[in-house]
């Protein structure tokens, strides 16, 4: 607060209380405070790549990070200098078209900006197709491989799904003759035809009350009641996962 001019003048973001107090000769000394809250512009913007290699048909998430971290305004803005090579949707999601050169921009609301360049070159290896089963209800799925993605449904558990790809932390899978995505937490792989490797997944109840362990043997996290319905995804000892 300047006492001269009598103004609030902002030094940097955050809360705080100016408080004005006064002496009066009848009511003696009275004081009042107003709460004031400064919200920090974005001053700049990071990404962790400044330059990739890439093959045709390769799809991956960029993350960029807008600085200082309690700016008020996170929002970024995404742009490829050559989308017929590269392209990038607006939650950051890359896809590979052609063998070329492309640099990816991330852009702040006020106009910081952090740029990776990418360079394309011959097509990727084919991914085999994984299968798998979805383990918790209410899983969302999303026209992107981003928590902002456009929610087309739901999965319960137990659901049988598709994946063609993984990108970061979100399965891509077959959904109504197109594609979707899922977070790959909430699915069992049963088979992979990549590496040939098959899981035997089935049905089961818990016939006793038992402990749910968050891993082999430790670590107890609750109490499966009997007649809890479980799919089992695999074995370790005496143990089985689920």
């Amino acid at each position: 607060y300047d006492t001269y001019t009598n103004k609030i003048i902002p030094v940097g973001g955050g809360t705080c209380y100016i408080t004005v107090t006064a002496n009066d000769k009848h009511f003696g000394v009275v004081s009042d405070k107003v709460k004031v809250t400064v919200r920090q512009k974005p001053t700049g913007i990071v990404m962790k790549d400044s330059k990739l290699s890439k093959k045709v048909g390769n799809m991956f998430k960029m993350n960029a990070t807008v600085l200082p971290a309690n700016a008020f305004n996170t929002a970024v803005y995404w742009t490829s200098t050559n989308p017929a090579v590269a392209s990038v949707d607006e939650f950051g999601v890359v896809t590979c078209h052609k063998k070329g050169r492309a640099t990816i921009i991330a852009i702040t609301g006020n106009g910081y900006t952090a740029k990776c360049k990418v360079k394309v070159t011959g097509k990727a290896k084919k991914k085999g197709v994984m299968y798998g089963i979805t383990n918790v209800d209410g899983l969302f799925i999303r026209n992107s491989a981003s928590l902002q993605g456009l929610q087309l449904g739901q999965y319960n558990c137990g659901v049988s799904v598709t994946i063609v790809d993984k990108i970061g932390e979100w399965y891509k899978i077959k959904y109504n003759g197109g594609y979707a995505y899922v977070r790959s937490a909430y699915v069992t792989i049963t088979s992979d035809q990549s590496s040939g490797n098959v899981v035997n997944a089935s049905n089961g109840k818990i016939s006793t009350e038992t402990w749910v362990y968050t891993g082999v043997g430790y670590g107890a996290n609750t109490v499966a009641p009997v007649g809890t319905r479980v799919l089992v995804t695999g074995a370790s000892g005496d143990y089985y996962q689920v």
